[in-house]
């Protein structure tokens, strides 16, 4: 069984592997990586909604702000890139209208990329 972070690591890969081909499930994993990523620092620190073992994506920015850690800055930019994210999973999954290139799935690679590195799990050369 995978945990979070392994999740976050696999789906960031998965996420640089398929900008070009398949931007949409490339910004998808963009996302889930940054999700996963977030929920591994949360497990044990936080009880979740409704006896869950992963927080619910509307309240993923206010555990960034509340129990994380990180300086305000750090909160700011994690955020901002975390709700990137949302938009561009939101138009990947459920908008085929929306225009969702490789130049997006690119830039949802790089909010990921900033996440997993402020969480520290990316090191700051890759």
């Amino acid at each position: 069984m995978p945990t979070w972070n392994e999740m976050a690591v696999t789906n960031f890969g998965t996420a640089k592997s398929l900008h070009r081909n398949d931007p949409r499930s490339s910004a998808s994993r963009a996302y889930y990586a940054a999700y996963a990523a977030v929920t591994a620092c949360l497990a044990g620190r936080v009880t979740f909604a409704r006896g869950w073992q992963n927080p619910e994506h509307a309240a993923l920015r206010e555990y960034v702000r509340s129990n994380l850690g990180l300086t305000p800055y750090q909160a700011r930019q994690v955020n901002a890139a975390l709700h990137r994210l949302f938009i561009a999973r939101l138009d990947a999954d459920y908008r085929p209208a929306a225009a969702l290139g490789e130049a997006e799935a690119r830039m949802a690679a790089k909010d990921a990329a900033v996440i997993l590195r402020a969480l520290g799990l990316l090191e700051c050369s890759r």
